[in-house]
């Protein structure tokens, strides 16, 4: 009445080999999310800043970009980045270069970016040199900075610049359309599922009736 041994052992070296696939696919996964997670250091909460080679076609020169994950998705927040500092909730200050090439003008701007809004410009420095402290930010020694002193106003020598000032500037700013397109994204994945699922409730729900009606008439 025993099963036959035989089939028994049949059986292992099958699903040996299905736990071998399983087990490479999902080594595959984990090299591909590491590999992935590796090309966008963080340097803090959702954001990241990556070097970007150059391209040959189109003609692109090497750059370092600032990104954030919004949903999921990386989406650009400003490119010809230098140096970038994370601040809590959600902010970034970093060097800003208008020019695509090295240059005495390279890296003067400094701006300031907090969430889903684009970046606002809160200083311009005579040269290259800024320190991204915790409290704010400050010229290095030798170096002048213009600053604007609140929302709608011009820039005025400051030698100091303090966190708060910064997000103030930040939160007047519009809505990054980068970030507004990877929530429509989301949006829309939402109501394609939300809809898919009232559509498989409401067939089910006729095919249950259905059934009982035809059961019922016999």
């Amino acid at each position: 009445m025993d099963a036959d041994p035989g089939g028994r052992s049949a059986g292992r070296p099958g699903r040996c080999r299905l736990s071998l696939k399983v087990r490479t696919r999902v080594a595959a996964a984990l090299l591909v999310s590491l590999a992935c997670s590796a090309g966008e250091p963080s340097i803090g909460g959702a954001w990241s800043v990556v070097d970007v080679p150059a391209r040959s076609d189109p003609p692109t020169p090497a750059r370092r970009d600032l990104r954030r994950r919004v949903n999921g998705r990386s989406i650009l927040v400003a490119s010809f980045v230098g140096r970038a500092r994370y601040y809590e909730p959600d902010c970034v200050a970093f060097e800003q270069s208008r020019t695509a090439t090295p240059s005495r003008d390279a890296f003067r701007e400094i701006d300031y970016v907090c969430g889903d809004r684009s970046p606002a410009s809160v200083a311009v420095v005579s040269t290259r040199g800024v320190r991204f402290d915790p409290d704010g930010i400050r010229p290095h020694p030798g170096v002048l900075m213009n600053a604007s002193p609140g929302p709608g106003r011009g820039l005025v020598p400051r030698e100091f610049v303090p966190l708060a000032d910064l997000r103030v500037l930040a939160d007047r700013e519009e809505l990054n359309p980068r970030a507004a397109t990877a929530m429509v994204h989301q949006v829309n994945g939402v109501v394609t599922w939300t809809l898919f699922t009232a559509i498989a409730l409401l067939v089910l729900v006729v095919l249950i009736y259905r059934r009982r009606y035809g059961l019922g008439r016999h």
